[in-house]
């Protein structure tokens, strides 16, 4: 938190510095073009040490979640789910491919978002399983795979998805392809 706000601060003051020394036309202060490369320095250090600061709290969020599914996966029940206790779910997905926009094109989609443009289209299906413990059925719902449903039984009926359930937790799980 203090290095963002230090790099909010730092960006604050070189462009306020670039602002002044880019328009200063006066003899008091001497070689304002260095007092000029010094706020553009200023601003950038204050960029960099903002994007160190949010990837940095990334990071750990990773590794705090990379950690928690090793230690489901080590301590947890190892299940291996069957076809005929799973339904799934599949839907589509489509991302406005925005990187080869022209200018004519965003105005065009403002009259009909239709127009002028290709979408990325891609599927993603769910897995829901339902399984017997005991006398209760618990019902787990998997994260997005990013393939066909086809392809998703194809691999529940070969054995090669895992589900991990904490022992202790029964809501802390996940699917695992292996």
């Amino acid at each position: 938190m203090v290095k963002k706000l230090s790099g909010y601060i730092l960006i604050g003051v070189g462009l306020l510095g670039f602002i002044y020394f880019k328009s200063y036309r006066g003899n008091t202060i001497p070689l304002p073009i260095l007092w000029l490369i010094l706020s553009i320095a200023i601003a950038v250090i204050g960029i960099y040490l903002t994007i160190l600061a949010k990837t940095k709290k990334q990071i750990q969020k990773l590794n705090e979640t990379t950690a928690k599914l090793n230690r489901i996966k080590e301590k947890g029940e190892r299940i291996f789910i069957d076809l005929d206790n799973c339904d799934f779910k599949a839907s589509s997905l489509t991302q406005l491919n925005t990187e080869n926009f022209s200018r004519i094109q965003m105005i065009d989609a403002l009259y009909d978002p239709t127009r002028n443009h290709k979408g990325n289209n891609s599927s993603v299906t769910y897995i829901i399983y339902k399984h017997k413990n005991g006398d209760t059925r618990e019902k787990f719902v998997s994260q997005p795979f990013s393939i066909d449903d086809t392809t998703l039984k194809y691999y529940v009926s070969q054995n090669k998805i895992a589900l991990y359930v904490d022992r202790f937790d029964r809501t802390q799980y996940f699917f695992d392809i292996e």
